[in-house]
């Protein structure tokens, strides 16, 4: 799920930064799953690094992709996220729900 400036773009306020804020639902258990995955997308994606985040309180972590200046910030839920469905480049995607 897109949160973050993608996020607040989607619905109606352009922001630009030049990371990407992703919100995962993971357990501890699926971490090696999603670092695999990750990988394949062509983002340097660190196992141990993402297991010390889900462990931490803060659980989020910076990763950085491997042909770009660009980065994304990974959000570790493990719980159900409230989100709206929408689209990003004409694909079909979820979007963090607007606090009101």
């Amino acid at each position: 799920m897109f949160t973050g400036a993608l996020a607040v773009s989607y619905y109606g306020l352009p922001r630009t930064t030049i990371d990407v804020d992703i919100a995962v639902r993971v357990t501890e258990d699926s971490i090696q799953t999603l670092a695999s995955q990750l990988r394949k997308a062509g983002i340097r994606a660190n196992e141990k690094k993402i297991h010390e985040a889900f462990k931490s309180g803060y659980r989020i972590t910076t990763l950085k992709d491997r042909t770009t200046p660009f980065s994304v910030d990974i959000i570790l839920f493990d719980k159900e996220l409230e989100r709206r469905s929408g689209t990003i480049l004409g694909l079909p995607t979820y979007y963090q729900t607007p606090k009101l």
